[in-house]
Parts: structure tokens; sequence; C-alpha cells
């Protein structure tokens, strides 16, 4: 069997290249850290292999449909300064990879964030003497991002508010009373500006060892009831989210749900991978992966919370992960282009899962090198390898998982329809280049291969190379490189 092999290093000498350029059988797009290639098959090669990697799918065997919210991304009020939106490259970018959410004001600086004051640094306290905020100096800084900037940002991208209530400072200074108030101002003023709100999250991992305060099971669950009778009767078309971090199989969730669960309509679950264990060698060795403290994959773990909830006080409760990356590890040195590898696996298996969102934390943030990748560089905001991955996969979002096989658990793949094209999305979880053969799609006459790749894994770049098949014999093959993830359309 001869396949179609992209150039194995994915480089190609000066003098090739040139005159690839000067017959016009090439062409490319510079960006910063990546490349984009799109060749002909004059440059194509064919290799002989005996081993290969057999795709299969069921275009009328439909699992699930994919939700429209599994690409979105936390912001931080404080962070996220006025000028990082100049010129609207940031937002281009969240366009690009069709941002369906974003959650503000963050993640543990929400306990902290009283929404009228948002020039307040972040984990500090207006409320709290101990903090020393003078409420009129605050008032006069304008460079972090407060309710009406962000409203415009997800409106400029076409993305889905979700808006986080402070909770614990009123817990924490015992204004319960005003913070109660806090929030309903906020609902009302949002409401004058026309701003159709519809999620809303109380507060951020209120039982972290780390966060403003911690509060029992009990606890949340009265606050929970409280602020749910109390913003829906402004509004009670909202969806109210709620938080609770640990093992989605603890008691701890299920006695949340028994107290509270007729109050809320999302519960968000938190996973980073490995966190401080993660390692590239142990990733590859996982078939597949799984989370560290359950040996669970993700997928699992997820569908057995939605198992009890079915049965539960409210089985209308969906679920939601609104922080999830590759954690900070001790155990290796990853690249970005590592771990956009293991995001990908991960995303796969929520895509897989009954998550209704999901969103990765974080956008912006001063983290240490090599922690925490997103979309963007924290440097000078260039986009990064997952950015390219998520930008290939946002076209699934909102259309269904058909029933697909692999003959090699190194090739992950995913397939996807709306009941007239099919793309399958997979990954060479791998270090060899593998041979991939798809077959039976003669009904097929457009048929294109996306393959984003790096010559060098350790590094923080990727290539993204497209190009036109055409189906021979009824078939496609073709030679995917190491340590890479592609998507085939058949249209």
């Amino acid at each position: 069997m001869k396949y179609l092999s992209f150039d194995l290093k994915w480089k190609l000498s000066g003098m090739i290249f040139l005159l690839s350029c000067l017959l016009g059988q090439a062409h490319t797009k510079q960006f910063i850290g990546i490349q984009e290639l799109t060749f002909t098959s004059s440059l194509m090669k064919t290799k002989t292999y005996k081993d290969t990697v057999k795709i299969s799918f069921h275009s009328k065997q439909i699992t699930k449909k994919v939700s429209d919210y599994m690409i979105g991304f936390n912001m931080s009020y404080y962070h996220d300064k006025d000028d990082l939106w100049v010129g609207g490259k940031i937002a281009n970018k969240l366009k690009e990879v069709k941002t369906s959410f974003l959650r503000y004001p963050g993640g543990a600086e929400t306990s902290y964030f009283h929404w009228q004051y948002a020039g307040c640094p972040g984990y500090k306290d207006l409320w709290n003497p101990k903090h020393k905020i003078v409420k009129d100096e605050i008032s006069d800084i304008t460079e972090n991002m407060d309710t009406d900037e962000f409203i415009y940002l997800c409106k400029q991208i076409g993305a889905e508010p979700l808006l986080g209530v402070n909770v614990l400072s009123g817990i924490v200074n015992n204004k319960l009373k005003e913070s109660l108030q806090e929030v309903k101002n906020w609902m009302i003023y949002c409401k004058s500006k026309g701003y159709k709100v519809k999620y809303w999250y109380l507060d951020n991992e209120v039982n972290h060892w780390g966060s403003y305060t911690q509060i029992s099971v009990e606890e949340y669950a009265k606050l929970i009831n409280l602020y749910s009778e109390t913003m829906k009767a402004i509004n009670p078309d909202i969806k109210l989210i709620i938080n609770w971090l640990g093992n989605p199989q603890q008691p701890a969730i299920q006695e949340l749900i028994k107290l509270a669960g007729k109050s809320f309509d999302i519960i968000d679950l938190h996973f980073y991978y490995g966190w401080d264990i993660a390692n590239w060698k142990t990733w590859l060795d996982q078939q597949p992966m799984a989370d560290q403290y359950t040996n669970l994959t993700y997928t699992d773990l997820i569908n057995s919370l939605s198992t009890y909830i079915r049965s539960s006080e409210n089985p209308a409760i969906e679920i939601a992960c609104l922080e999830w990356n590759i954690g900070p590890t001790k155990a290796d040195t990853l690249s970005d282009y590592k771990q956009a590898m293991m995001q990908t696996e991960m995303f796969q298996q929520f895509l897989m899962s009954d998550l209704k969102m999901a969103s990765v934390w974080p956008l912006i943030w001063n983290v240490e090198k090599g922690s925490f990748p997103s979309i963007l560089n924290q440097k000078d905001y260039s986009t990064t390898p997952i950015f390219e991955i998520f930008k290939l996969y946002s076209v699934v979002l909102g259309k269904k998982i058909i029933a697909s096989k692999t003959t090699d658990k190194r090739i992950l793949p995913q397939c996807f329809t709306n009941n007239k094209s099919i793309w399958i999305c997979a990954l060479n979880k791998s270090e060899n280049e593998l041979p991939v053969r798809i077959e039976k799609i003669k009904s097929y006459s457009n048929v294109k291969i996306h393959i984003v790749s790096s010559d060098d894994i350790n590094g923080n770049q990727c290539h993204v190379m497209t190009h036109d098949v055409k189906v021979e014999d009824n078939m496609i093959s073709f030679i995917v490189p190491p340590s890479s993830f592609f998507r085939v359309d058949l249209e």
C-alpha cells in the first residue's frame, strides 16, 4: 500500500521551497511562531508501510450532540487591562476559535470582587478593613476590566457572558444582607443596560484551602438556596451555576445536590491534569489519559455524576467545567506543544462526556514559564499550538458525534457529522509517524486533511498544513507525523 506523506521532518530545504514557490506549488502564511503551509500533490512523497492504522465510522450511529459551549475562557478583571484590547488583536483570536462564552470576573478573585469597584486590586476586598482599600482611590482607577467593558467584549466576539457573584466576602465581613443587595443591584444594572446575562455563578472553589475562607457543604447549600431565591425573583430565567472542588463522585457533591439541588441549574467541576506530577512519558503510556486521583478518564468521572443527577431531586441539573488545563508540574519540563497534545486528549474526553460547558483557565495571567498554557503566549500574546487545534475543532461545536473505531490506540479519533459532511478529528499519541487509512468514503467528493505538527516537540511552535486529497479505490491513505493532531473533512 502506498501512502501520501507530508514532508516527514516538516521542513523544506531553501532550494526546494524556493523552486516550489516559483512554480506555484506551495504557498505560505506566516504567523508569530506558527507557519501554515498548503501543499499540492507534487510536493508529496509515496512510502510503503506494512502496518496501517484504520479509522472507520458509522454515520448513522449517533452517540450524542456536542454542546455549543465547549470552547470558553476565564477572564481576570484586574489582569485584563484596557490596553490589551486596543486594536482588537486578542478579540479577533477569540473569534477565530469561535469562543462560545467568557467567565468574569475570574476564578478565586471572584470572592473579593465588588462589581461597582473594578479598580480594586486583585485579591483585595473593599469591605475588609484589614485590606486597607480606600474607596475614593480605587474609584479613579479605570484600567481594569469593568462590567460594561466585559459585556462589550462578549458582544464583539459573539460570546455568552458568565458573571460571578461574590459570596465569601459577605461571610468573612458578616455582611450577608449587603452581599445579597449587591447582586440584586448588579442584576438590575445589567437589565437597565439591556445586557441579557443568562448565566451567573456563585463564587469559586468555596471549599478550597487557599480560598478567601472555607465553608461547609451545609453552609454553601443554605447560601445557594438564599441567593437563588433572591436572584430568580429578579429574573426567573437565569441559569445559576454552583461549584464544589474535588472528585465528582465524592459524597459532599451528592449532599449538596440533596440540600440545594432544586435551587441551581448547573454544577461546575474543575480539572487540572497531573497537578505536580504531570510528565510526557506517563501521559504517552496512559491508554487512555486518566485523572491522577481516581485513575478514571474525565469522561467517566463526569458521566458518573451525570448518572447520579438523573436520579436526584433535580434531574435537569447540567454539568460544566469552568476551569481546566494541564496542572503545573514538578516532574517534567513541558513545552507549549507537548501540553497542547495533552490538552487535546483532555478536550476529547470532555466532548465525549455529558458536559454542557468547558472553559480553559486562564486566558491571560502572569504564569510561570511552562505552566497553565492557553491559546495565547503570556508574554507577547501570540498564538500557541492549542489555538490552532481549537480552531480546527471549532467547526464541530453543535454537531453530532458518530460511532468510530481505530485499529491502533495510539491514534485517537472522534467523528462528527451534520447529517451531510463528516469531520474526523484525531490525535497521534505517539512519537512515531503512522500510516492512516480511511475506507468506504466513495460518496465524498471533496476531501481535505489538516495537520498540526512540530519540528521540535520540546519547543512552543507548530506548523499547520492543509492538503486536498483525492479519493481512490473508495479510500484515502496518508501519513501523520509524530505527536500530531489532524482533521479530515469529508464533504
